[in-house]
């Protein structure tokens, strides 16, 4: 895209106007800016393979907000269609 426009680019802005396309403030912050997340990203994924973020699994299971008692039978409210889809598969032959 930038090779197609940047003729009229140029004409509107002639200080943009560099030696080579690949000039940081062209083509190459953007070309920087990729490798770099790149790099960034490929770190994080191989820390994340390796398994060097399980300490988070173990602060969130320490937390007293995530024990949340499951309900019991009594406790639950079944839905009408639900009772009557219990009722029909439990008359129905196994075979």
């Amino acid at each position: 895209m930038f090779d197609s426009s940047k003729a009229r680019l140029f004409l509107l802005r002639p200080d943009l106007k560099r030696d080579s396309d690949w000039d940081i403030s062209l083509l190459g912050g953007n070309v920087l800016a990729l490798c770099l997340h790149f790099i960034v990203w490929l770190i994080v994924l191989f820390f994340i393979e390796i398994g060097a973020f399980s300490w988070v699994n173990k602060i969130i299971n320490v937390l007293g907000k995530n024990k949340i008692p499951p309900k019991s039978d009594q406790q639950l409210q079944l839905d009408e269609d639900v009772i009557e889809e219990e009722e029909r598969v439990a008359l129905m032959n196994p075979e």
